[in-house]
Parts: structure tokens; sequence; C-alpha cells
């Protein structure tokens, strides 16, 4: 949409400016129509943004600490039900792999156990070893 202005300036014989005014016309109306438009616009896509994320569910993040905590519970209750310090030894290994890998998705074995145990991977693998 295009509005046309038209500036009207008297100048005296200094040349200095004495009257001066726009001559808006209809532009001004069709301008002001033109933009309430668009702010009305803007407003409805708002209230359909703002309804929309009402309805999502918000994401849930969890802590290091809770993750760490959920994942050492979890290991505790099969290996409660397994039974065997075996078992246990698998699953707080599993839960500390997870734990590192969190902050490193690229460990190795290797880095999980130099990261988590006073012993070598050597030692680490020696447990199952019978």
């Amino acid at each position: 949409m295009e509005f046309r202005l038209s500036l009207k300036v008297t100048v005296d014989e200094q040349g200095w400016a004495r009257e001066y005014g726009l001559d808006q016309g209809d532009a001004a109306k069709d301008a002001e129509a033109h933009l309430t438009s668009l702010a009305q616009d803007a407003l409805g896509a708002l209230s359909a943004v703002r309804h929309g994320l009402a309805a999502i569910e918000p994401v849930r993040a969890w802590s290091r600490a809770e993750v760490s905590q959920a994942l050492n519970d979890g290991a505790d209750v099969i290996s409660d039900q397994l039974g065997g310090e075996t078992e246990h030894d698998y699953g707080n290994l599993v839960v500390n792999a997870a734990l590192t890998r969190l902050e490193d998705p690229d460990a190795t074995f290797e880095d999980v156990v130099e990261r988590n145990y006073d012993e070598s991977p050597a030692q680490v693998r020696e447990w199952w070893a019978w």
C-alpha cells in the first residue's frame, strides 16, 4: 500500500519558512486504517501463540544429581531382586558409564573406569573373569 503526503511551505523574502504544513488528503486516514489493521492482526497472532503455548506441556529438566540418584536407585532395585555383588557391581558400572557419557558422549570404557574407580580398566574387567 502506498501513501503520499505533500509538504506545503511558505517562504518569506529572506528565505525563512513562515508557514508550513502537510497536505495529507486521505493518505493519513488510509495509513491509520492500515496500521490499525496490522496491529489487530499482530494481536490476533500473539493471542493464538499464547493459546498454543498454554497447551504445550512444560519441559522438565533434571540436574545431574537427580539423574544420578534415579539411576543409582534403579540399579539398586534390580540388584536387590537379582541378588549378589556381581549384579551390584555391574549396575554401578552402568550408572557410572551413563553419567560419564552425559558429560562426554564419546567416553570409552577406559574413560569411565579412570574417572570413577581407583582401579585400572583391566582390574575392573577381572571382576567378571570367573
